[in-house]
């Protein structure tokens, strides 16, 4: 059985500076297995509980994030609805 990885808030904003960072080393739309492990050793002083996240576990979480992005930008260009980062739908 799988267990769910747990992110901090901080391993979450260490991972998504340095893919921003970089973003050059991007193979066509995604980055490439190397990049991912590299975010993983970035972030590995940073666990508060659970293992030591892995390459794998950079990977799944980065597109978590994209896929979750991109339902918000979905959302918001129906018509009537509002989203905005501190209250969300506010529903």
């Amino acid at each position: 059985s799988s267990r769910k990885t747990h992110w901090s808030d901080a391993e979450v904003d260490v991972l998504l500076d340095f893919l921003i960072k970089n973003r050059s080393k991007l193979g066509g739309t995604t980055f490439k297995e190397a990049t991912y492990n590299d975010a993983a050793k970035e972030i590995a002083s940073l666990k508060i509980q659970g293992s030591v996240k892995t390459g794998a576990q950079c990977k799944n979480k980065w597109n978590s994030l994209k896929n979750i992005y991109h339902a918000i930008q979905k959302y918001s260009a129906w018509s009537g609805c509002h989203w905005d980062n501190v209250n969300g739908a506010n529903i």
